[in-house]
C-alpha cells in the first residue's frame, strides 16, 4: 500500500494543481466506483452473510453513491448546476457524510443478528429522497459562504460525523470473532482514514485548498480499505466467513449446552425427561427415562444409570402397576402438548409435590417434581384458622341475634309499660284539667288576681303534661303499629292537605308550589302526617312576608333494585344552625323559647323521624340561616 501511495500521492497532487476539477471529479469517481461495488458484492453474496452487517453497510454505500455524484457533478467549476455557489456541494458533502456515519453504526447493530434488505432499501431510499428535498428546496442550513469560507454548522457537523464514526469503531472492535483478524483490520483502517479526511475538510476556506485536497485523498484511502474488507469477505474468503459464522454458532451452542446442563444439574426440584411408549391404539402404556437429575435420584432413590434407557415397567414394575392414571396423565400431554400440572401427597415420602408436566416434542414428556409440602402445612393451618374463625364469627352472630331478639322483647315490654304508665298519667292530668276548667267556670267573679293567675298556671301547666303524654304515647306506639302499604298518588296527598290548611295558607300569605309528583307504594297515613309536619313547620318559622314553600322528588337510581325517590320540602324561612342539624330531631327539643314562633312541644320532628324510620327510610335537613330550610326524606 505504502509504495502506491508514494506514486499516487504527487501524480493526484501534479493533476490537482494542474485542474482541480480534475482532480476531485478522479477522486469522486472513484469513491462512487468503489460504492456501487461494494453494494453489489454486498447484494450478490447476502445468502452467505449469517448476520446483517455487510448488507446493511453495502445498501447504504448505494445511496451515498448517488449523493456523492450530485456532489460532484454540483462542485464549484462544473457548470451544471446554474443558479447554486460552492454551498451546494458542500451541503450536499455534509449529508453524505451524515448519511454514511449513521448507516454504519446502524450496521453495527446487526452484526451478529439479520438485517431485512427490503425493508432496509426502503428506509435508505426514503432518507435519501428527503435529503435532497431539505437541500434543493432550502431546507438545509447552509454550510459555506464565499469570502468567509465554512459556516459553524459544517464544521460542527464534519466533528459529529468524526464521533459517529468512532462509535462505530468502539462497536466493531470488540467483535472480533465475528470477522476475519484482516477484514477487522481493514473496517478499522477505513474508519480512522475516514474520521482523518473529515478532520482536514473543517480547515479549508477554498473548496480548491490544500486541506481539501488532503482530504480528498484520506477518503481515497478510506475507501479502498472498506472495499478491500468487502472483497475479502464477499469474493475471496467467503467460506471462511461461513466457517467462522459455524464455529461462533458452535461455541454459543456448546455455552447454551453447558448452561442448560449446568441449571439441569442443580435444580432443587426433581426433573426427568422421558420418551411415550404407546400400543397400536395410540393408547399410552408405558414411558422411557432420558434423562433424570441428580435431585430426581434422590427422590426415586435409583442412580441414574439403572434410570436411562430404561422402561418404567422394567426397573419399576410396581410402581407401573399402581401409576396407570399417570401414564394417561403423561400421554395426553406428550400426545397433545398441553402442559399440566397436578399437585400429589407421597404416602410414600409422606411430602406434598407439585408436578408440572409438558411436552418439548410430540412423544416425549418432561417432568418436574416441586416440594410444597410446608406451603401446604401454611395453608392447612390458615383453613384451620379460618374454619374457627368462621365458626367464631358465627357464634357472635347467634350470640348478637339472640340478644337483638332480648333486646327486642325488652324493649317491647318497656314501651307496654310507658304507655301503660302515660295513660295511667294522663288520667289524673285529664281530672285536674277538667277541675281547673269548673273552677274557672264557677268561681272565676269571686276569686281575686292572684287567685286567677294561680289558676290560669294550673290549667297550662296541666295541658302541657297532657300534651306530651299524648305525644309519648304517639312515639312509643310507633313501634308496634304495622302499616299497610298501597300504591299512593302523591299529588292526591299534596291537593288534600293543601285544602285542609287553606285558612292557614291565606292567613299566613303561603305560596306552595309542588311538581307533578310520583305513585309511591306507602301507607297514606303516614305519608300525610310527614308531609303536613314539614309543610306547617315550614309556614310556623318562617318570618318572611311571602313564605314560599316548594316541594318535589329526585328520580331514583336506575341501578338502585327498589324503586325509591327522595322527596324534599324546602322554604325560604329562618333556617337551621349546621351545629343542630341532628338536635332538631330529638324529641322535645326546641331552638327557640316556648313562646316564640307560635310554642309547641318540640316533638313534631321526632315523630317525623320515628315514622320515617319504621317505613324503612331516612330523613336529614340542609339549610342556611337566614335563608331557608330544606327537608329530604326517603321512604321504601
Amino acid at each position: 500500500m505504502i509504495p502506491v501511495l508514494m506514486i499516487l500521492f504527487p501524480s493526484l497532487y501534479l493533476i490537482s494543481i494542474y485542474n482541480y476539477l480534475l482532480f476531485h471529479f478522479c477522486i469522486e469517481m472513484f469513491t462512487i466506483t468503489v460504492s456501487l461495488s461494494t453494494f453489489q458484492i454486498a447484494w450478490s453474496a447476502r445468502n452467505i452473510f449469517k448476520h446483517g452487517f455487510f448488507i446493511a453497510v453495502g445498501q447504504s454505500y448505494f445511496f451515498f453513491s448517488i449523493i456523492e455524484m450530485f456532489h460532484m457533478l454540483s462542485y464549484k467549476g462544473m457548470g451544471i448546476f446554474s443558479g447554486f455557489d460552492a454551498n451546494l456541494p458542500t451541503q450536499l458533502w455534509i449529508a453524505a457524510g451524515y448519511f454514511a456515519s449513521i448507516s454504519f453504526f446502524i450496521a453495527t447493530l446487526f452484526i451478529s443478528r439479520p438485517f431485512r434488505a427490503v425493508t432496509g432499501m426502503f428506509i435508505y431510499f426514503t432518507v435519501t429522497l428527503l435529503i435532497f428535498v431539505a437541500i434543493f428546496w432550502g431546507f438545509f442550513p447552509d454550510c459555506f459562504i464565499e469570502g468567509l469560507g465554512l459556516t459553524v454548522f459544517k464544521r460542527v457537523s464534519e466533528i459529529l460525523i468524526c464521533l459517529i464514526f468512532i462509535i462505530s469503531m468502539i462497536r466493531i472492535h470488540p467483535k472480533q470473532t465475528d470477522f476475519s483478524i484482516s477484514v477487522h483490520k481493514l473496517l478499522i483502517s477505513g474508519l480512522i482514514f475516514n474520521i482523518a479526511a473529515r478532520i482536514s475538510f473543517i480547515f479549508y476556506i477554498s473548496v480548491y485548498g490544500f486541506s481539501n485536497f488532503i482530504g480528498h485523498l484520506f477518503q481515497l484511502i478510506s475507501f479502498y480499505y472498506i472495499y478491500q474488507a468487502f472483497i475479502e469477505t464477499g469474493i475471496s474468503s467467503p467460506f471462511e466467513l461461513i466457517s467462522r459464522q459455524l464455529r461462533n454458532e458452535e461455541k454459543r451452542g456448546k455455552e447454551s449446552q453447558q448452561n442448560f446442563k449446568n441449571l439441569f444439574e442443580n435444580m432443587t426440584e426433581a426433573l426427568a425427561y422421558h420418551q411415550l411408549i404407546t400400543n397400536n391404539q395410540q393408547e399410552p402404556i408405558d414411558y422411557i427415562f432420558l434423562n433424570v437429575n441428580e435431585r430426581y435420584e434422590e427422590y426415586i432413590g435409583l442412580k441414574r444409570s439403572q434410570l436411562l434407557n430404561q422402561k418404567l415397567s422394567d426397573i419399576l414394575p410396581d410402581v407401573h402397576k399402581r401409576s396407570k392414571a399417570w401414564i394417561k396423565i403423561f400421554g395426553k400431554v406428550a400426545l397433545d402438548r398441553t402442559p399440566m400440572q397436578v399437585e400429589q401427597f407421597s404416602d410414600e415420602h409422606n411430602q406434598w409435590f407439585e408436578m408440572s408436566i409438558f411436552s418439548p416434542k410430540r412423544g416425549h414428556f418432561a417432568t418436574i417434581l416441586s416440594d410444597i409440602t410446608t406451603q401446604k402445612q401454611n395453608e392447612m393451618i390458615q383453613q384451620k384458622k379460618q374454619y374457627q374463625l368462621e365458626d367464631s364469627i358465627q357464634a357472635c352472630i347467634q350470640e348478637i341475634n339472640n340478644n337483638n331478639i332480648q333486646l327486642e322483647q325488652n324493649k317491647n315490654g318497656l314501651n307496654e309499660l310507658a304507655v301503660i304508665f302515660s295513660h295511667k298519667l294522663s288520667e289524673p292530668i285529664e281530672k285536674i284539667l277538667e277541675l281547673s276548667t269548673s273552677l274557672h267556670e264557677e268561681y272565676a267573679s269571686t276569686l281575686n288576681e292572684k287567685q286567677l293567675i294561680w289558676l290560669k298556671h294550673l290549667y297550662q301547666s296541666s295541658h302541657l303534661i297532657h300534651s306530651q303524654i299524648k305525644s309519648i304515647i304517639k312515639y312509643l306506639q310507633m313501634d308496634q303499629i304495622k302499616f299497610d302499604r298501597k300504591t299512593v298518588d302523591i299529588n292526591d296527598v299534596l291537593n288534600e292537605l293543601i285544602d285542609i290548611m287553606q285558612e292557614q295558607i291565606i292567613s299566613q300569605n303561603v305560596e306552595i308550589k309542588f311538581d307533578r309528583m310520583p305513585r309511591i307504594l306507602c301507607n297514606d297515613l303516614i305519608i300525610k302526617k310527614v308531609f303536613i309536619n314539614l309543610i306547617s313547620n315550614a309556614i310556623k318559622y318562617n318570618d318572611q312576608e311571602i313564605k314560599h314553600i316548594r316541594i318535589g322528588y329526585l328520580s331514583p337510581n336506575r341501578k338502585a333494585q327498589k324503586q325509591s325517590y327522595i322527596f324534599y320540602v324546602e322554604d325560604n324561612g329562618i333556617g337551621v344552625a349546621e351545629k343542630h342539624y341532628e338536635t332538631i330531631f330529638r324529641f322535645f327539643y326546641r331552638l327557640h323559647p316556648k313562646d316564640e314562633y307560635g310554642g309547641g312541644l318540640g316533638a313534631g320532628l321526632a315523630l317525623v323521624r320515628k315514622m320515617i324510620e319504621r317505613h324503612g327510610g331516612w330523613i336529614l335537613v340542609d339549610s342556611e340561616i337566614g335563608k331557608g330550610s330544606t327537608f329530604y326524606f326517603m321512604m321504601f
